[in-house]
């Protein structure tokens, strides 16, 4: 993933696994780039640290929040790099396959991939039941493995989410086609 293009002849000015300061003009918040597989991220401006997993909102201006269960209308993304701060660009898988992305243990292909009501862990997704009418439905994104929370794949690795208060497991491949969430959950809503 190292080698991204954009629209024409546009090499990208840094790799998925890099960030900037948003004082850096090159690239631009909002561009966005290829890889050589056609997995597609868009440049954003961090509002908070992230790791390299983490699931994000991102606005209409391209600023990047962690994913909550605030019920908020909007794009959904990856992001590909640590980022230590605000103010600071990075890109956001929204296309193709990412390998590593942070997950409860209870993600499974079977299941709508989202945030449970009642959840603490911030950033993380897991499996959304249909019963579960409050619970944030990530729309256009799906697991393609479980979680490996025996470390036994190279995207395994050990998470604590932001709010510090879980452990999870940042470890499943997810399929990405420009996700979104929409409020709630309407799949199991009643009303």
């Amino acid at each position: 993933m190292a080698n991204l293009t954009g629209q024409g002849p546009i090499t990208a000015p840094m790799t998925t696994s890099e960030t900037v300061g948003t004082s850096v003009g090159d690239p631009r918040v909002g561009q966005r780039f290829k890889d050589g597989d056609g997995n597609e991220y868009v440049v954003v401006d961090c509002q908070q640290a992230f790791v390299a997993g983490e699931w994000v909102y991102i606005d209409h201006n391209h600023l990047a929040t962690r994913l909550t269960v605030d019920g908020t209308n909007g794009r959904v993304g990856v992001i590909t790099a640590a980022v230590s701060g605000s103010d600071t660009k990075a890109y956001a898988q929204i296309y193709g396959l990412y390998s590593g992305a942070a997950g409860t243990s209870n993600v499974a292909t079977s299941f709508f991939l989202g945030i449970q009501s009642g959840t603490s862990a911030l950033g993380v997704i897991g499996k959304v039941a249909t019963s579960d009418a409050t619970g944030i439905v990530i729309h256009g994104a799906y697991a393609v493995t479980s979680p490996d929370s025996g470390a036994t794949s190279a995207y395994a690795t050990s998470f604590v989410a932001a709010d510090g208060t879980s452990t999870t497991y940042i470890g499943f491949q997810v399929w990405l086609n420009y996700p979104i969430v929409i409020g709630t959950n309407f799949i199991g809503a009643t009303s």
